[in-house]
């Protein structure tokens, strides 16, 4: 089993000067570097971050995890921190491969730190219940011990704790004292399917809220409103593990979370987990990160 978490919170502690000083990326890595962030799409970006990650090899894994851009310095530190180990003990219909706890357990410390979100308690359990085929994949299995979600009045599914009424074109979400409405246009929809669910969160100034589908982790829409408007002040698309198409049985959780101008939103389906950032004024990506690459897994690269 992989035990060296002292030294990987020495070298995630270390400022950015101290890795860069003692390793550069070699040269070519500015054009690499340049070809993700410029990728439009969920596919593009994954052939990318391979081409980055086999190019420079696991030894420019520590600099690349102090990068400017958060959606790289995560990818960097995921492949950084996970190590296959075996589990403690068997479990009928699961992997004996996992990726060791106690380094998953830094990387979502590091993931804390650099997005500045409180990262919600599902999130990480989605992370470290992993199970593992080497050489090819990994599966999500902690999804199962979620809260189930509930049903609305009218349509969709929303987390307990919150009420949902869908009618007239209008969805209506209630927790506690506080109540908002949001056209089901802005998510592209007329009613809102069953097995769809919506998350939101609000704050004195706004709502941020995305309505996506419970069985898959297809992209979907995530939409910005001021209390005094109904139209939203922008929407994004969310990428989540980019499914395009749903065999056997699959679970997908997500969550928006407003952290002052950001608006992050974390999510795990069967075959990854994901966070995606985006600016709250304007709605442009901050960055996207995705345990799958966006259902090209990386276990497939065989870095070296």
């Amino acid at each position: 089993m992989y035990i060296n978490v002292t030294m990987s919170l020495v070298l995630l502690s270390l400022p950015m000067c101290t890795i860069a000083a003692r390793q550069e990326p070699v040269d070519g890595f500015a054009q690499l570097r340049q070809t993700v962030l410029k990728a439009d799409s969920a596919d593009k970006k994954a052939s990318a971050y391979e081409t980055l990650f086999k190019e420079m090899g696991r030894k420019s894994l520590p600099p690349m995890m102090r990068d400017d851009d958060p959606g790289i310095a995560l990818q960097a530190a995921w492949e950084e921190q996970k190590h296959l180990a075996k589990r403690a003990r068997p479990v009928i219909g699961r992997t004996e491969d996992v990726y060791d706890s106690a380094s998953l357990k830094v990387f979502t410390q590091f993931v804390q730190t650099r997005t500045k979100c409180e990262i919600p308690s599902w999130w990480t359990d989605a992370i470290l219940d992993l199970d593992v085929e080497p050489g090819k994949m990994h599966c999500v299995r902690g999804l199962t011990k979620l809260p189930e979600l509930v049903k609305g009045n009218g349509g969709g599914l929303i987390e307990q704790g919150m009420t949902l009424s869908v009618k007239e074109g209008r969805l209506e979400l209630t927790s506690g004292v506080q109540r908002v409405m949001l056209p089901t246009s802005a998510f592209e929809l007329t009613d809102v399917p069953a097995t769809y669910a919506i998350t939101a969160d609000w704050n004195k100034e706004s709502t941020a809220a995305a309505v996506y589908n419970s069985l898959a982790g297809s992209k979907y829409r995530l939409a910005v409103f001021t209390h005094s408007n109904e139209k939203p002040s922008w929407i994004a698309e969310v990428w989540a593990v980019n499914r395009l198409e749903l065999l056997g049985v699959a679970t997908h959780r997500a969550e928006v979370l407003l952290s002052g101008n950001v608006v992050c939103v974390f999510g795990a389906e069967t075959h990854g987990v994901y966070i995606e950032s985006f600016d709250r004024k304007t709605g442009k990506n901050l960055f996207r990160f995705s345990t799958c690459y966006w259902l090209h897994f990386s276990e497939a690269w065989r870095l070296k």
